[in-house]
C-alpha cells in the first residue's frame, strides 16, 4: 500500500514523542503525515512515495523483525538516530539483514535546534522534491500585460513577436 504523504515509523516506548513532534512540525509547513507505530505484531505499514522517517531509538533496535525495511528505497527514507549511537544503528541493521538501511540519509539528533532544523529541511526538501505540484498551482488564466508595467530595469531585452505579451496570473 503506498501513499503520497511523509511516513514516520516508531516504536511507541521510547520513540512517539519524537514522531509527534515531526508530525506537529509538519503539519505547521501544511505537511500531513502518517505515524506508523513499530509493534510486535505489526510491520507491515503503508509505505511513502515521499519519505519515510525511521525514528531510530533503543526500543527501534531491540526490535527484532526488521524485514519491513526491505520495502523502503534510499531515495525516499532516512533515519534519525535518537539516543542510540551510528555504530549501534550499524550493527542492529546487520544483525537484522537490513543492510540497505545502511546507505539512507542518516542524521543524529544531538537535541540542538540545529540538527533538528538541518533534519527538517531534508524530510521538507524529500517531500517536495517528490510531491507532485497542488491543484491550486495548475489552475492559471491569461492576462495581456505591457512589459514597461513589470518595474524590470532593463526593458529593451523584451522582444515581440507578435505584438503582445502574456503573463501567468495565480488563481486562488
Amino acid at each position: 500500500m503506498w501513499h503520497q504523504e511523509p511516513s514516520v515509523y516508531y516504536r511507541h516506548s521510547d520513540g512517539s514523542d519524537w514522531a509527534q513532534y515531526i508530525r506537529t512540525k509538519l503539519k505547521d509547513n501544511h505537511i500531513d503525515c502518517k505515524l506508523n507505530e513499530i509493534t510486535e505484531d505489526k510491520v507491515l505499514n503503508p509505505l511513502s512515495r515521499s519519505v519515510n522517517v525511521f525514528v531510530v531509538t533503543p526500543d527501534f533496535l531491540e526490535h527484532r523483525d526488521w524485514s519491513f525495511i526491505a520495502q523502503h528505497e534510499q531515495e525516499t527514507s532516512i533515519v534519525i538516530l535518537t539516543g542510540v549511537e551510528h555504530v549501534d544503528f550499524e550493527t542492529a541493521a546487520r544483525l537484522n539483514r537490513a543492510e540497505q538501511a545502511l546507505t539512507w540519509e542518516v542524521f543524529e539528533n544531538t537535541g540542538t535546534e540545529q540538527a533538528v532544523r538541518n533534519m527538517f529541511v531534508v524530510i521538507i526538501a524529500m517531500f517536495e522534491h517528490a510531491a507532485p505540484p497542488k491543484p491550486h498551482t495548475m489552475a492559471m488564466k491569461h492576462s495581456r500585460s505591457d512589459p514597461s508595467s513589470f518595474g524590470y530595469a532593463n526593458h529593451s531585452k523584451i522582444k515581440h513577436q507578435s505584438g503582445q505579451l502574456y503573463v501567468l496570473l495565480d488563481v486562488d
